[in-house]
Protein backbone atom coordinates (compact mmCIF):
# COMPACT_ATOMS: atom_id res chain seq x y z
CA UNK A 1 0.00 0.00 0.00
CA UNK A 2 3.09 2.57 0.23
CA UNK A 3 3.78 4.43 -2.49
CA UNK A 4 7.21 4.62 -2.14
CA UNK A 5 7.21 1.38 -3.62
CA UNK A 6 -9.08 -1.49 -22.95
CA UNK A 7 -9.75 -5.53 -22.89
CA UNK A 8 -6.72 -7.21 -21.69
CA UNK A 9 -7.01 -7.82 -17.92
CA UNK A 10 -4.72 -11.26 -17.76
CA UNK A 11 -3.48 -10.77 -14.43
CA UNK A 12 -3.96 -13.18 -12.07
CA UNK A 13 -4.09 -10.29 -9.42
CA UNK A 14 -6.71 -9.00 -11.25
CA UNK A 15 -8.33 -11.57 -11.60
CA UNK A 16 -8.35 -12.47 -8.10
CA UNK A 17 -9.63 -8.31 -7.78
CA UNK A 18 -12.44 -8.74 -9.75
CA UNK A 19 -13.05 -12.24 -7.48
CA UNK A 20 -13.25 -10.28 -4.47
CA UNK A 21 -15.49 -7.60 -5.70
CA UNK A 22 -17.93 -9.77 -6.39
CA UNK A 23 -17.96 -11.62 -3.34
CA UNK A 24 -18.14 -8.30 -1.44
CA UNK A 25 -21.19 -7.38 -3.79
CA UNK A 26 -19.47 -4.74 -5.94
CA UNK A 27 -19.84 -6.50 -8.89
CA UNK A 28 -23.72 -6.84 -8.38
CA UNK A 29 -24.15 -3.60 -8.28
CA UNK A 30 -24.05 -3.11 -4.47
CA UNK A 31 -22.84 0.42 -3.30
CA UNK A 32 -19.07 0.01 -2.02
CA UNK A 33 -19.42 1.24 1.30
CA UNK A 34 -17.18 1.82 4.45
CA UNK A 35 -17.91 -2.03 5.25
CA UNK A 36 -17.15 -2.96 2.09
CA UNK A 37 -13.59 -0.56 2.58
CA UNK A 38 -12.72 -3.59 5.15
CA UNK A 39 -13.03 -6.22 2.07
CA UNK A 40 -11.04 -4.00 -0.28
CA UNK A 41 -8.18 -4.02 2.83
CA UNK A 42 -8.04 -7.49 2.65
CA UNK A 43 -7.53 -7.56 -0.82
CA UNK A 44 -4.95 -5.34 -0.24
CA UNK A 45 -3.30 -7.44 2.11
CA UNK A 46 -3.51 -10.38 0.28
CA UNK A 47 -2.15 -9.18 -3.13
CA UNK A 48 0.16 -6.53 -2.09
CA UNK A 49 1.19 -5.67 -6.07
CA UNK A 50 -2.69 -4.19 -6.69
CA UNK A 51 -2.41 -1.79 -4.25
CA UNK A 52 0.86 0.57 -5.51
CA UNK A 53 -0.01 3.34 -7.88
CA UNK A 54 -3.24 3.01 -8.99
CA UNK A 55 -3.05 -0.74 -8.85
CA UNK A 56 -3.20 -3.84 -11.85
CA UNK A 57 -6.76 -2.65 -12.76
CA UNK A 58 -5.45 1.21 -13.22
CA UNK A 59 -2.53 0.69 -15.00
CA UNK A 60 -4.21 -2.00 -17.44
CA UNK A 61 -7.19 1.13 -18.37
CA UNK A 62 -4.21 3.54 -19.49
CA UNK A 63 -2.21 1.22 -21.18
CA UNK A 64 -5.47 0.16 -23.19
CA UNK A 65 -6.31 3.53 -23.29
CA UNK A 66 -3.76 4.51 -25.11
CA UNK A 67 -3.28 1.99 -27.66
CA UNK A 68 -6.41 3.71 -29.35
CA UNK A 69 -5.08 6.69 -29.76
CA UNK A 70 -1.27 5.42 -31.19
CA UNK A 71 0.14 6.15 -34.61
CA UNK A 72 0.92 3.13 -36.91
CA UNK A 73 4.50 3.74 -36.57
CA UNK A 74 4.69 4.31 -32.68
CA UNK A 75 2.22 0.41 -32.74
CA UNK A 76 5.48 -0.90 -35.03
CA UNK A 77 7.81 0.54 -32.66
CA UNK A 78 6.26 -0.85 -29.90
CA UNK A 79 5.56 -4.37 -31.08
CA UNK A 80 9.41 -4.41 -31.88
CA UNK A 81 10.77 -3.18 -28.73
CA UNK A 82 7.93 -6.06 -26.62
CA UNK A 83 9.02 -8.81 -28.86
CA UNK A 84 11.45 -10.04 -26.75
CA UNK A 85 10.17 -8.38 -22.94
CA UNK A 86 11.51 -10.37 -20.05
CA UNK A 87 9.80 -10.52 -17.08
CA UNK A 88 11.59 -9.29 -13.74
CA UNK A 89 13.36 -12.74 -13.20
CA UNK A 90 15.32 -12.11 -16.57
CA UNK A 91 12.56 -15.47 -18.51
CA UNK A 92 10.58 -14.27 -21.92
CA UNK A 93 7.40 -12.26 -20.30
CA UNK A 94 4.82 -13.04 -23.01
CA UNK A 95 3.41 -9.70 -23.03
CA UNK A 96 2.98 -8.06 -25.90
CA UNK A 97 0.89 -4.81 -25.00
CA UNK A 98 1.19 -1.33 -23.03
CA UNK A 99 -1.84 -2.94 -20.98
CA UNK A 100 0.16 -5.84 -20.06
CA UNK A 101 3.69 -4.34 -19.31
CA UNK A 102 1.98 -1.34 -17.01
CA UNK A 103 2.84 -2.62 -13.69
CA UNK A 104 6.53 -4.36 -14.73
CA UNK A 105 7.75 -1.16 -12.67
CA UNK A 106 5.84 -2.09 -9.51
CA UNK A 107 7.10 -5.80 -9.95
CA UNK A 108 10.50 -4.22 -10.16
CA UNK A 109 10.61 -2.23 -7.38
CA UNK A 110 10.04 -5.42 -5.17
CA UNK A 111 13.25 -6.82 -6.33
CA UNK A 112 16.52 -6.15 -4.56
CA UNK A 113 18.27 -4.03 -7.39
CA UNK A 114 14.79 -1.99 -7.90
CA UNK A 115 14.50 -0.85 -4.24
CA UNK A 116 16.28 2.11 -5.24
CA UNK A 117 13.23 3.30 -7.75
CA UNK A 118 10.88 3.67 -5.25
CA UNK A 119 10.77 7.22 -5.18
CA UNK A 120 10.75 7.54 -8.96
CA UNK A 121 7.02 6.62 -8.62
CA UNK A 122 5.77 10.37 -6.79
CA UNK A 123 6.66 13.74 -6.69
CA UNK A 124 6.65 14.78 -2.84
CA UNK A 125 4.84 18.15 -3.57
CA UNK A 126 3.36 19.65 -0.02
CA UNK A 127 0.01 20.07 -0.22
CA UNK A 128 0.30 23.52 1.85
CA UNK A 129 3.58 25.95 1.38
CA UNK A 130 6.30 25.54 -1.18
CA UNK A 131 9.13 23.42 -1.14
CA UNK A 132 12.37 23.33 -3.28
CA UNK A 133 13.29 21.21 -6.07
CA UNK A 134 15.79 19.09 -3.79
CA UNK A 135 13.52 18.51 -1.17
CA UNK A 136 10.39 17.58 -3.91
CA UNK A 137 13.37 15.95 -6.08
CA UNK A 138 16.02 15.30 -4.44
CA UNK A 139 18.94 14.07 -6.96
CA UNK A 140 16.50 13.29 -9.49
CA UNK A 141 14.43 10.41 -8.13
CA UNK A 142 11.18 11.11 -8.37
CA UNK A 143 8.25 10.24 -11.18
CA UNK A 144 8.28 13.64 -13.44
CA UNK A 145 12.19 13.83 -13.57
CA UNK A 146 12.37 10.04 -14.08
CA UNK A 147 9.43 9.93 -16.71
CA UNK A 148 11.61 12.91 -18.78
CA UNK A 149 14.70 10.84 -18.32
CA UNK A 150 13.06 7.68 -19.33
CA UNK A 151 11.28 9.69 -22.98
CA UNK A 152 14.62 10.37 -24.03
CA UNK A 153 16.21 6.90 -23.46
CA UNK A 154 13.03 5.60 -25.42
CA UNK A 155 13.69 8.29 -28.42
CA UNK A 156 16.99 7.52 -28.43
CA UNK A 157 17.98 5.47 -31.72
CA UNK A 158 21.30 4.76 -30.34
CA UNK A 159 19.92 3.14 -27.02
CA UNK A 160 20.73 -0.78 -26.82
CA UNK A 161 16.63 -2.77 -27.51
CA UNK A 162 16.69 -3.39 -23.95
CA UNK A 163 17.59 -0.36 -22.48
CA UNK A 164 14.63 0.96 -24.64
CA UNK A 165 12.09 -1.53 -23.70
CA UNK A 166 12.64 -1.06 -20.26
CA UNK A 167 12.05 2.88 -20.72
CA UNK A 168 9.01 1.89 -22.32
CA UNK A 169 7.83 0.09 -19.79
CA UNK A 170 8.81 2.52 -16.88
CA UNK A 171 7.01 5.64 -19.47
CA UNK A 172 3.86 3.55 -19.59
CA UNK A 173 4.05 3.07 -15.50
CA UNK A 174 4.75 6.67 -14.57
CA UNK A 175 2.12 8.27 -16.66
CA UNK A 176 -0.59 6.38 -15.02
CA UNK A 177 1.42 7.13 -11.43
CA UNK A 178 1.33 10.91 -12.05
CA UNK A 179 -2.18 11.11 -13.14
CA UNK A 180 -3.02 9.69 -9.17
CA UNK A 181 -3.91 12.80 -6.98
CA UNK A 182 -1.49 11.24 -4.04
CA UNK A 183 1.16 10.78 -6.25
CA UNK A 184 1.34 14.14 -6.87
CA UNK A 185 1.28 15.78 -3.11
CA UNK A 186 2.04 15.26 0.79
CA UNK A 187 0.00 16.40 3.41
CA UNK A 188 2.61 15.35 5.81
CA UNK A 189 1.23 11.83 5.77
CA UNK A 190 3.44 9.66 3.13
CA UNK A 191 0.60 10.96 0.18
CA UNK A 192 -2.13 9.42 2.52
CA UNK A 193 -0.78 6.11 3.37
CA UNK A 194 -0.93 7.88 7.11
CA UNK A 195 -4.47 8.58 6.88
CA UNK A 196 -6.12 5.52 8.07
CA UNK A 197 -9.62 4.66 7.02
CA UNK A 198 -12.24 2.74 8.79
CA UNK A 199 -11.89 -1.00 7.52
CA UNK A 200 -7.91 -1.32 8.11
CA UNK A 201 -7.05 0.40 5.05
CA UNK A 202 -5.58 3.60 4.84
CA UNK A 203 -6.25 6.55 2.22
CA UNK A 204 -3.93 6.26 -0.96
CA UNK A 205 -5.09 2.78 -0.94
CA UNK A 206 -8.79 3.55 -1.29
CA UNK A 207 -7.45 5.99 -4.30
CA UNK A 208 -5.41 3.00 -5.66
CA UNK A 209 -8.01 0.28 -5.93
CA UNK A 210 -11.37 1.05 -4.44
CA UNK A 211 -12.25 4.32 -6.55
CA UNK A 212 -11.11 2.88 -9.32
CA UNK A 213 -13.35 -0.24 -8.83
CA UNK A 214 -16.54 1.50 -8.06
CA UNK A 215 -15.91 3.69 -11.17
CA UNK A 216 -15.36 0.52 -13.34
CA UNK A 217 -19.01 -0.72 -11.55
CA UNK A 218 -21.07 2.01 -12.52
CA UNK A 219 -19.55 1.71 -16.09
CA UNK A 220 -18.40 5.42 -15.83
CA UNK A 221 -15.27 4.34 -18.07
CA UNK A 222 -18.08 3.97 -20.87
CA UNK A 223 -18.10 7.66 -21.27
CA UNK A 224 -16.72 8.31 -24.80
CA UNK A 225 -14.21 10.59 -25.27
CA UNK A 226 -14.81 13.47 -27.40
CA UNK A 227 -12.46 14.80 -29.97
CA UNK A 228 -12.47 18.16 -28.09
CA UNK A 229 -11.72 16.32 -25.01
CA UNK A 230 -8.51 14.27 -26.81
CA UNK A 231 -6.78 18.10 -27.95
CA UNK A 232 -7.63 19.86 -24.56
CA UNK A 233 -5.89 16.94 -22.61
CA UNK A 234 -3.22 16.03 -24.71
CA UNK A 235 -2.10 19.50 -24.42
CA UNK A 236 0.62 20.94 -21.96
CA UNK A 237 3.49 19.23 -20.41
CA UNK A 238 4.30 16.40 -17.68
CA UNK A 239 4.77 19.00 -15.28
CA UNK A 240 1.23 20.81 -15.96
CA UNK A 241 -0.17 16.95 -15.61
CA UNK A 242 1.83 16.81 -12.33
CA UNK A 243 0.25 20.18 -11.34
CA UNK A 244 -3.09 19.02 -12.74
CA UNK A 245 -3.40 15.95 -9.87
CA UNK A 246 -1.42 18.44 -6.80
CA UNK A 247 -4.58 20.43 -7.49
CA UNK A 248 -7.18 16.84 -7.42
CA UNK A 249 -5.34 16.51 -4.54
CA UNK A 250 -6.10 19.63 -2.47
CA UNK A 251 -9.97 20.14 -4.16
CA UNK A 252 -11.20 16.60 -3.65
CA UNK A 253 -9.29 14.01 -2.16
CA UNK A 254 -8.66 15.68 1.15
CA UNK A 255 -11.17 18.11 0.22
CA UNK A 256 -14.44 15.84 0.52
CA UNK A 257 -12.76 14.02 3.69
CA UNK A 258 -15.82 13.76 6.16
CA UNK A 259 -13.24 14.96 9.28
CA UNK A 260 -12.19 17.89 7.05
CA UNK A 261 -8.52 18.82 6.52
CA UNK A 262 -5.63 20.99 7.61
CA UNK A 263 -1.84 21.67 6.15
CA UNK A 264 0.06 18.90 8.11
CA UNK A 265 -2.33 17.78 9.94
CA UNK A 266 -2.91 13.55 9.67
CA UNK A 267 -6.31 13.08 11.53
CA UNK A 268 -6.83 11.07 14.51
CA UNK A 269 -8.29 7.37 14.66
CA UNK A 270 -9.86 6.05 11.20
CA UNK A 271 -11.57 7.84 9.36
CA UNK A 272 -15.31 6.57 7.96
CA UNK A 273 -15.59 7.60 4.02
CA UNK A 274 -18.77 6.05 3.41
CA UNK A 275 -20.46 5.87 -0.11
CA UNK A 276 -20.98 10.10 -0.20
CA UNK A 277 -17.17 9.56 -0.82
CA UNK A 278 -16.38 7.35 -3.33
CA UNK A 279 -19.52 8.41 -5.57
CA UNK A 280 -18.08 12.39 -5.42
CA UNK A 281 -13.87 10.53 -6.27
CA UNK A 282 -15.13 7.67 -8.91
CA UNK A 283 -15.52 9.81 -11.84
CA UNK A 284 -12.70 11.74 -11.49
CA UNK A 285 -10.22 8.93 -10.55
CA UNK A 286 -11.71 7.49 -13.87
CA UNK A 287 -11.54 10.70 -15.64
CA UNK A 288 -7.78 10.81 -14.56
CA UNK A 289 -7.38 7.27 -16.13
CA UNK A 290 -8.50 8.17 -19.36
CA UNK A 291 -6.55 11.92 -19.42
CA UNK A 292 -3.61 9.40 -18.74
CA UNK A 293 -4.20 7.17 -21.69
CA UNK A 294 -4.85 10.11 -23.77
CA UNK A 295 -1.76 11.56 -22.92
CA UNK A 296 0.63 8.71 -22.94
CA UNK A 297 -0.34 8.03 -26.13
CA UNK A 298 0.87 11.58 -26.98
CA UNK A 299 3.96 10.87 -25.49
CA UNK A 300 5.08 7.87 -27.02
CA UNK A 301 3.86 9.12 -30.82
CA UNK A 302 6.17 11.88 -30.39
CA UNK A 303 9.19 9.44 -29.16
CA UNK A 304 8.45 6.85 -31.54
CA UNK A 305 7.97 8.64 -34.86
CA UNK A 306 10.92 9.56 -35.17
CA UNK A 307 10.44 13.66 -36.17
CA UNK A 308 8.29 14.50 -33.15
CA UNK A 309 8.51 17.65 -32.29
CA UNK A 310 9.70 16.82 -28.74
CA UNK A 311 6.70 18.43 -26.20
CA UNK A 312 7.73 16.22 -23.42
Amino acid sequence: MDRNRSGLFKESSADALAGAARFIGVGTGMAVGARNLVCVALICIGLPSICMAWGTQGHQIVGKIANAYLSETAKREIALLLANDLDISGAPSGRMSLAEVGTWADEFRSTPGGRRTAPWHFDNVPLCGAASPAQVCPNGNCASTQLERHLKILADRSETTRNRNEALKWIVHLVGDIHQPLHASDNGDRGGNSVLVRGAVNLHAVWDVAVVQYGTTQKLLGRPVTPDQVAEWQAGTVSTWMAESHRLAETLVYANLPTGWACNVVPDGRVDLGNEYLELSAPVAVQQLQKAGVRLARLLNEALNWGGNGRF
